[in-house]
């Protein structure tokens, strides 16, 4: 489907934008994907990839704070979770009459009850007294880590789109291997009516 941003107004000729959510796929690996970053800026994805090309699972380490003077920061528990990369291909076009720049923003949001979180960070305290490191925090912020387009852009936006133009981009997001089932995303980056279900990737 063709998903108009929240702001789209016939007589508004700036902010006249539609998407097209071309293609979206799994994959436990970085194949077939540039090595940039997300604002696309070279970067070096190996570090992050086991001896056989897969994905590192995320080690995960919880903490008890100290208060520095009595106590020290104390290791709770630690886990190992099972990691996937998520490819998302857009098409965005230009439905305005003046040239714009375009952002690709989109989000990555998991059900949670009967609310949508955006931004499911993996590493999350769970309350004042803990703090969470991740292996791989790197790239799991909630956002996607890498983004590339063919045009000329400014970090994750694409410029001087014109009138009528489509463009094209790819982002990718890493993912728990369990977060994908109840998986939205905002594909617009601008709230509500652009949210999408991507349940059915398993």
């Amino acid at each position: 489907d063709t998903i108009r941003s929240d702001f789209y107004d016939d007589d508004d000729k700036y902010s006249r934008v539609t998407v097209k959510l071309d293609s979206v796929s799994v994959q436990d690996n970085f194949d077939g994907l540039p090595a940039v970053d997300d604002i696309g800026n070279p970067v070096d994805y190996s570090q992050y990839l086991n001896a056989d090309g897969t994905v590192k699972d995320d080690v995960r380490t919880w903490y008890s704070r100290g208060d520095g003077v009595n106590t020290l920061d104390e290791k709770v528990k630690e886990e190992t979770v099972p990691q996937r990369v998520l490819v998302m291909h857009l098409s965005y076009t230009n439905e305005s009459s003046i040239t714009q720049e375009i952002c690709v923003c989109p989000n990555l949001l998991q059900k949670n009850g009967d609310r949508l979180d955006y931004g499911a960070v993996a590493c999350e305290p769970t309350d004042e007294t803990m703090y969470c490191n991740g292996t791989l925090d790197d790239l799991k912020y909630g956002e996607f880590f890498l983004f590339t387009t063919d045009r000329d852009h400014s970090k994750n936006n694409i410029t001087n789109v014109a009138p009528g133009e489509t463009v094209e981009a790819t982002v990718a997001f890493l993912m728990d291997a369990d977060e994908l089932q109840d998986l939205y995303a905002d594909i617009l980056g601008s709230g509500q009516k652009t949210i999408v279900s991507l349940g059915d990737l398993q």
